[in-house]
């Protein structure tokens, strides 16, 4: 897999406090530093797919008027049959 060099630029307190956490377990703080980057990219992919879902979700509403309340999707959920689906409304 290719790979692209990049600097970064940490307050001396960050530096410090990677160094220290880099000694205490033994990586190098290259390795926390790319770690750390991928994890923080995945989070904020699944953040955003999250967003991107809740708002094609609101715009569905709109256009259509279907949902499912909370009480049934709870009494759905509490229900030891989940091969019905609770029913739509419509607003």
């Amino acid at each position: 897999m290719p790979v692209t060099a990049l600097s970064v630029k940490l307050s001396d307190d960050v530096k410090s406090r990677l160094d220290s956490v880099a000694k205490q377990t033994k990586r190098s703080a290259h390795y926390l530093m790319r770690e750390a980057v991928a994890e923080y990219v995945e989070r904020q992919e699944k953040r955003l797919a999250f967003i991107h879902e809740a708002e094609d979700a609101l715009t569905d509403y709109h256009e259509t008027g279907l949902f499912v309340s909370g009480e049934a999707m709870e009494k759905w959920a509490s229900s030891s049959d989940k091969s019905k689906m609770p029913p739509w409304e419509k607003k």
